[in-house]
């Protein structure tokens, strides 16, 4: 029988106590470097470095490739049927807005938003997995003084998975039938959504479409 000497057992352990040393080290270092404010300072510089780099080499065309078909029909799952009930009875069509799970980093001007859809007949709803304490956040910032932006909680993000909303303030255009007839491409968010010109091509004011 193989037998463990202790010279043998003692170089087994040196791994296991080396890696609690590091582990301990690392949680110490967590907890003492960002209290020195020109390391926090810099560790803070160093993460939003990386984060852009991601950003620039982020390829929307790529991500765009899942996105639903033009003249595909807005699921009909529990989701999609909460949208449509919300949505009521448009003249023109549906506006659907992912806010995905954040109130502060979407630059989206719903006010003239709201203001240039009802021009066209057109309704705005918008959807958000985010909890709902911060959806209630989210309604007491985007609703308009004349009408109140409806925010469909979808808690897993199902209906953002179908329609790849892969950033927050993509939106949406539905016809009255709920088939898509136009979706934001790129990442920017217009501080008028009808003024994109693809999107103003299918939208004419008072046009059942």
């Amino acid at each position: 029988m193989f037998k463990i000497t202790s010279t043998q057992s003692s170089n087994s352990k040196r791994p296991i106590m080396l890696g609690m040393i590091l582990l301990i080290l690392f949680a110490v270092f967590c907890k003492i470097l960002p209290s020195d404010p020109v390391i926090a300072s810099k560790l803070e510089a160093m993460i939003r470095r990386s984060q852009q780099s991601n950003f620039d080499e982020f390829d929307p065309k790529k991500k765009e490739k899942k996105d639903p078909k033009l003249g595909s029909i807005l699921p009909i799952h529990d989701i999609g049927q909460k949208i449509r009930l919300a949505a009521g009875k448009p003249i023109s069509g549906t506006l659907l807005v992912n806010l995905g799970d954040c109130t502060g980093c979407i630059n989206v001007d719903f006010e003239r938003w709201v203001k240039e859809s009802k021009k066209r007949g057109i309704s705005i709803v918008a959807v958000s997995y985010a909890t709902p304490e911060n959806i209630a956040l989210m309604e007491k910032t985007f609703s308009t003084k004349e009408t109140p932006i409806p925010i469909v909680h979808d808690p897993d993000g199902r209906i953002m998975q179908d329609l790849n909303g892969y950033w927050s303030g993509r939106a949406y255009l539905y016809d009255c039938d709920w088939h898509l007839r136009w979706l934001k491409h790129g990442l920017s968010a217009n501080k008028n959504i009808y003024e994109e010109p693809d999107l103003a091509s299918v939208t004419k004011n008072g046009e059942k479409r």
